[in-house]
């Protein structure tokens, strides 16, 4: 459980000791405040027990610490001049930094709304009774939507500094942890009837940042120095697909990517048909697993050797088919 406090606070703590050496040139401030903010409302999420809530208050405090001296430090040390603004149409400059604040509460209202069943009534019930999950919710989404300006700078940079490299990995490493723990938790609640629909409240923040830094986060991975990257001894450069310049090789992994695109990519009435049958599968494996006739663990076996069967099948030379029926194979 707090695993994830000690997370956010050794990436604030890198990100404060880089700003003192001055290598937050291209770091967001606005991402820096919107994060310590969310820290800070994690203050309202406290265990029962006497002794772990002093521990969580202990590193909330700390976490808020150490944001605090990264916050003043990327303040003194950044060169971002508003290119970390998320544009909207019709609002000025300054107004645009409001946005990832008013869309955090927006997110989380519809959030919760969906989770009460529709109810305005038991969404305002909820919310006063359960202070708890509804100031988790909303941190949850801020946590997400603050990520924001840093990647968009990184983009309209076209390189994503060390010091943002290490901040942003440490950061989806925690984000992808806890929403693991937290469906685990879920599906442990399910199987012994006490899974309530509230509880997707708070999940579906986790699984939307998650999904915001999953892409970051392959990047990093399949790149040919993630250990150099990772050290901070190398920036990772974001090449623009629409440039002109002569792109390297690609490797295997990208190749796999490329494929997988382009699979998506078809037609509309392709796409329309994928959709339809993810949906119509999620749809009879839930109802399996309710009526008892599906295995949850089965389901779950079933994917990984359908997906594994899948890659294996992209990983391999596309010059190479295997030869049909009636065909001799020349070595």
């Amino acid at each position: 459980m707090f695993l994830i406090n000690y997370m956010e606070t050794l990436a604030f703590a890198m990100l404060g000791y880089d700003a003192s050496q001055g290598r937050t040139k291209h770091i967001s401030l606005q991402t820096c405040v919107a994060l310590t903010l969310s820290l800070v409302l994690g203050g309202f999420n406290l265990p029962r027990d006497f002794g772990r809530r002093l521990h969580k208050l202990i590193l909330v405090f700390v976490g808020c610490c150490c944001g605090t001296w990264a916050c003043y430090g990327v303040a003194k040390d950044t060169q971002a001049e508003g290119e970390d603004n998320l544009s909207v149409p019709g609002l000025p400059a300054k107004a645009s930094q409001a946005v990832i604040y008013v869309s955090s509460f927006v997110l989380g209202l519809i959030s919760l709304f969906v989770a009460c069943r529709f109810s305005p009534q038991e969404t305002v019930q909820f919310m006063f009774t359960d202070l708890q999950s509804s100031v988790c919710t909303f941190q949850n989404f801020l946590h997400a939507l603050a990520l924001l300006p840093q990647l968009v700078l990184c983009r309209r940079k076209h390189f994503v500094s060390p010091a943002a490299l290490r901040f942003l990995f440490l950061l989806g490493t925690k984000h992808l942890y806890e929403f693991v723990t937290d469906a685990y938790v879920s599906y442990q609640h399910y199987l012994r009837g006490r899974l309530h629909l509230h509880e997707f409240s708070f999940m579906s923040g986790d699984f939307f940042a998650a999904l915001i830094l999953l892409d970051f986060l392959y990047l990093v991975l399949t790149d040919e120095g993630t250990l150099l990257l990772l050290l901070g001894t190398k920036e990772m450069e974001l090449l623009d697909e629409e440039a002109a310049t002569e792109m390297p090789q690609p490797t295997r992994c990208q190749k796999i990517h490329k494929a997988l695109q382009q699979w998506l990519e078809g037609s509309q009435e392709k796409r329309t048909q994928i959709v339809m049958l993810c949906a119509g599968t999620t749809v009879v494996v839930f109802l399996g697993v309710q009526l008892g006739i599906l295995n949850v663990y089965a389901c779950l076996g079933a994917a990984l050797v359908f997906g594994s069967l899948r890659a294996f099948q992209l990983y391999q030379d596309q010059a190479f088919q295997m030869p049909q029926k009636g065909q001799k194979c020349c070595l």
